[in-house]
Formats: structure tokens, C-alpha cells, sequence
């Protein structure tokens, strides 16, 4: 076997290898995204505040004076 060929054969193994090892990072970082979304939206947006609580809210905000 020529000594070139066997060079460029390892050179592609290497660049396979790293675009490998690219597609696990960027999958790994898109599903930490995710995750971190899903446990955002659950702690603060998935229990909707009821009526009266909004209410209470709003009336503070009003009641309380500005500076």
C-alpha cells in the first residue's frame, strides 16, 4: 500500500472524527437548551395566577405611591 494514500485515508478518519464529535456537542447543547426552556416555562409560567391575586397585584401597583 502506498504510504500517500494510507496519509489521506487517516486524514479522513480525522476530519470524520471531529465532525462527529461536533454534531454530539451541538445535539448535547440543543437538548441543555431545551431542558433549561421546559424548566423555565414550568416554574414561571405553567400556574397562572387566579383573579383575585391579579387583583391584589394591580391594587398595590395602584395604591402605592411613586417616588
Amino acid at each position: 500500500m502506498n504510504i500517500s494514500l494510507l496519509l489521506k485515508y487517516i486524514f479522513k478518519l480525522k476530519k470524520y472524527y471531529q465532525i462527529e464529535q461536533l454534531r454530539f456537542e451541538i445535539g448535547f447543547v440543543l437538548i441543555l437548551k431545551v431542558i433549561l426552556l421546559v424548566v423555565i416555562w414550568w416554574t414561571f409560567f405553567s400556574h397562572p395566577l387566579t383573579r383575585e391575586a391579579r387583583q391584589q397585584i394591580v391594587t398595590q401597583i395602584i395604591v402605592t405611591p411613586s417616588k
